[in-house]
């Protein structure tokens, strides 16, 4: 089930998107990814984790398709002898 989002939240799931389809292109012909377009995903997934989201990368037919959501809480409990 995906939860609504900020324009932020999506504007840089659409950026790490489009870095991850870049990734994927140049792979394909067998080109290197640029150190700059690495730290970028870098960068934009840490903001994703420090902002409380998960990522997930699912494939959809022949595309990976980057998905985020809120980070649930884990449930604390009591443990006792």
């Amino acid at each position: 089930m995906m939860v609504p989002m900020t324009p932020e939240i999506e504007s840089v799931r659409m950026r790490l998107q489009s870095i991850l389809s870049e990734v994927e292109q140049a792979s394909s012909r067998g080109e290197n990814v640029s150190i700059q377009l690495l730290h970028e995903m870098h960068a934009t997934t840490r903001f994703l984790h420090e902002s409380g989201f998960v990522i997930e990368t699912v494939q959809k037919g022949s595309k990976l398709i980057v998905e985020v959501e809120p980070l649930l809480p884990v449930n604390e409990y009591e443990w006792t002898a």
